[in-house]
């Protein structure tokens, strides 16, 4: 598992929040192509494995093109990424592929990490990566959420106490 998002991954998210603003109407490729600047080949790529799998629909010939007219809410961005990269792994052992899974002793804690990781990436929906302003969440890391609130209970408690 890659920590950057991919190009093909980038190129899956553009189609769908292209296509999901045209609400069910057909799109050429060469429409999107256009549209967003992304090449031709990999985003006709992309946009097949989506079909593939049902997420987008698909017609070929004269008027022909692609259609979402799913819901951004029903899919999850760990879903998009095991569409369109396979299955994710963080480390190659975790597939059973390393010449070090006799001797590793941080196969445990990093089968933990890979699967917290994955927890997140299905608890993201589409819609909150490409609506970001429809999702009231905080933005700031948990650590730094957890010193504003220290924060503000002390100095809730200084002035009570008139410390």
């Amino acid at each position: 598992m890659n920590y950057r998002i991919s190009r093909h991954l980038e190129y899956a998210l553009m189609a769908l929040d292209y296509m999901s603003s045209r609400k069910g109407q057909r799109v050429a490729v060469r429409e999107m192509v256009e549209k967003l600047h992304c090449p031709f080949d990999p985003l006709s790529r992309v946009l097949q494995k989506m079909a593939d799998q049902g997420v987008v629909q698909s017609q070929k010939g004269l008027g022909g093109g692609y259609c979402f007219s799913g819901d951004l809410n029903a899919l999850s961005f760990y879903d998009l990424m095991v569409m369109i990269l396979q299955p994710l792994e963080v480390v190659s052992c975790l597939s059973g592929d390393c010449e070090l899974l006799k001797t590793c002793n941080i196969r445990t804690p990093i089968r933990v990490f890979n699967d917290r990781l994955k927890n997140f990436y299905k608890s993201l929906s589409l819609q909150e990566i490409l609506n970001p302003k429809d999702i009231k969440r905080m933005d700031k890391p948990v650590k730094q959420r957890q010193t504003v609130i220290m924060r503000k209970n002390l100095s809730e408690t200084t002035r009570r106490t008139g410390a």
